[in-house]
C-alpha cells in the first residue's frame, strides 16, 4: 500500500515544479512586454522665446523656464533644480538672485546670460586691461586659454580655475 502513496507525492511535486516554472515564464514574459509597450522619450527642441511668451508666469513649464533655472544656478547663494516648470523653488531662487515673478524679457535676458556678460570683448586683453594679468573667474579662463596671445602665467591660472571648475567650483564666482 505505500507505492500508491509515494506515486501521489512525486505527482504533487511534478505540479508544483510546473506551476512555479510557469510563474517564472509568465513573470519575464510580462515584463519583456512592458518594456516594449513605452514609447521612445520625445527629444526636446528647445525654441527661441518669442514676445509673446513673456511675462513668464508661475506654473508656466518647457524648455524656456529649464533655460531659465539653469541661469538662475549660476548666481550665488542659489540653490535649485532644472525641473522644466516654474515652481515654487523657482520663485524662491529668483528672490535670491534679486529678480520677481512674473519675468519680463528683460530680467530673463540678463539671468540666461553668463555672469559678467556686460563686457562681451572675451579677449584676454580686454579683461586684462579691467581686472589685471590673471584670470579669477571661469569666463576668464575660457577667454585666457583661447587666447593665442596668452602668457604662461595667464595660461596657468586659467588652468588651475578650470580644475576648480570640474571639481564643483561655481560659475562667476572669483577664484584667486
Amino acid at each position: 500500500m505505500e507505492a500508491p502513496h509515494k506515486h501521489g507525492w512525486i505527482i504533487w511535486a511534478v505540479l508544483a515544479g510546473v506551476v512555479i516554472i510557469g510563474g517564472v515564464i509568465y513573470y519575464i514574459e510580462s515584463n519583456k512586454s512592458k518594456s516594449k509597450s513605452k514609447p521612445p522619450p520625445q527629444p526636446i527642441v528647445p525654441t527661441a522665446p518669442t514676445a509673446s511668451t513673456f511675462p513668464i508666469q508661475y506654473g508656466t513649464s518647457g524648455q524656456i523656464i529649464k533655460n531659465l533655472q539653469s541661469g538662475l544656478a549660476q548666481y550665488d547663494n542659489v540653490n535649485i533644480s532644472i525641473t522644466g516648470t516654474f515652481d515654487a523653488q523657482t520663485l524662491t531662487a529668483l528672490g535670491v538672485a534679486g529678480f520677481k515673478s512674473p519675468v519680463s524679457q528683460s530680467d530673463y535676458s540678463e539671468i540666461i546670460a553668463p555672469p559678467n556678460a556686460s563686457n562681451t570683448d572675451t579677449s584676454s586683453a580686454a579683461w586684462s586691461e579691467a581686472n589685471g594679468d590673471i584670470p579669477t573667474t571661469a569666463s576668464q579662463a575660457s577667454a585666457v586659454l583661447l587666447d593665442p596671445n596668452a602668457t604662461t602665467a595667464q595660461i596657468s591660472a586659467a588652468e588651475s580655475i578650470n580644475a576648480i571648475m570640474l571639481g564643483g567650483g561655481q560659475p562667476g564666482q572669483s577664484y584667486i
